[in-house]
């Protein structure tokens, strides 16, 4: 659902904190993850809240509860892949034969953390 509402900046960042607890006549209840608390603003808290009402396509109010979340939050998912791609791209660079024979004929290395994947630039 995240993907689909139109949030941005400061407001993205809360919701990517944030998992669904509940959705009951005008009342969305999320959980707030407490890595997140200091993107919870008046400000946030109304750009998701107009964001939800667009996407249930209603009038909906936002409540965030603060809690120690441990199931993984779309914010932690999304570094997760991230983190787990920057890895992949690193061990095939590592594997690449062209990469190898300038090491062994040079004596080239790679910078660690110098690996981009195509989508992080």
């Amino acid at each position: 659902m995240l993907s689909e509402l139109a949030l941005t900046g400061m407001a993205q960042q809360l919701a990517e904190h944030c998992l669904l607890k509940a959705v009951e006549d005008n009342v969305v209840t999320l959980w707030l993850d407490q890595d997140g608390v200091n993107l919870q603003t008046s400000h946030t808290e109304a750009q998701l809240a107009e964001a939800l009402s667009s996407f249930l396509g209603r009038r909906v109010r936002v409540m965030l509860e603060p809690c120690a979340l441990t199931a993984e939050t779309p914010g932690q998912r999304r570094l997760r892949l991230t983190e787990a791609k920057q890895l992949q791209a690193e061990q095939s660079l590592q594997e690449d034969d062209f990469v190898r024979g300038l090491q062994e004929r040079f004596g080239a290395i790679i910078v660690p953390g110098s690996v981009r994947t195509s989508d992080s630039q």
